[in-house]
């Protein structure tokens, strides 16, 4: 990708490297937090990654309190994003219902609705009959019963990428898009160094938001984080409306 020169010529604030959700949100709030110099860099286009491949769940209904406490958090940043940015993101409670297909997963989601209880997740546990008068399109005969986390939600993946992109925009933010990040360095007066192709930005801070190229980028500065790619993509086999609900997961997976 041709880039502006001016572009090479300053000094960053902060440098956001992925152009999914979490790089964009990243970038934006630091703007929108007076950090003015801030640039983002996407190796593809904007949303290209598994923000453009996933069916847009947000939940509180984790199984560690650290989890939890970030679920907590995000539902309540998405009932604001909306009015935030000027821009509908689609996001609506509707809930996520876990089911169980045997007495082994019934128990799991008994034991995970106590302690999620116990942290004030918002999550009540259904009977056979209630899940069915919840989701009537079930199997009968594989569903005994659920669980429902009631202050869980769905955003539009894409919708959001775009709110964010222009809130970016909006704020003074640059957004770089198809250039690749080769080597990351500390240099010797605590900044950072960004390598791409034969050119060199340089910024005080640096978030790695690549997914999973995150784990490459930060080996370049000698770093090994316990990470390792699984691939998982949203198959769409019909048209469903956008205000489905709830979000169904099986325990193999999500399923609506």
């Amino acid at each position: 990708m041709s880039i502006n020169n001016t572009i090479w010529e300053k000094k960053y604030e902060a440098i956001v490297i992925g152009g999914g959700l979490q790089g964009l949100s990243t970038a934006y709030y630091l703007l929108a937090n007076g950090v003015k110099n801030t640039l983002l860099i996407e190796k593809s286009y904007i949303g290209s990654g598994s923000s453009g491949r996933n069916l847009g769940g947000v939940r509180e209904t984790h199984d560690t309190i650290e989890e939890i406490a970030l679920g907590k958090e995000a539902t309540k940043t998405w009932g604001k994003i909306s009015k935030e940015l000027n821009f509908n993101v689609f996001f609506r409670r509707n809930g996520y219902l876990y089911i169980a297909t045997n007495e082994k997963e019934l128990n799991n989601l008994k034991e995970r609705w106590r302690f999620m209880n116990l942290n004030g997740v918002k999550a009540k546990l259904l009977s056979q009959n209630e899940v069915l008068e919840i989701a009537p399109y079930l199997n009968k005969s594989i569903v005994i019963g659920g669980l429902l986390g009631t202050n869980d939600g769905i955003a539009h993946p894409f919708s959001a990428i775009w709110a964010f992109y222009l809130g970016i925009k909006k704020l003074g933010g640059t957004i770089l898009q198809y250039t690749k990040v080769d080597k990351l360095k500390l240099e010797n007066n605590n900044t950072f160094s960004v390598k791409i192709k034969e050119k060199t930005l340089h910024s005080d801070i640096i978030v790695i938001a690549a997914g999973p190229g995150s784990i490459n980028l930060v080996l370049t500065l000698g770093i090994k984080i316990p990470a390792k790619i699984l691939k998982r993509q949203a198959l769409a086999i019909e048209r469903q409306p956008l205000n489905i609900k709830p979000m169904i997961v099986t325990p193999w997976g999500p399923i609506a």
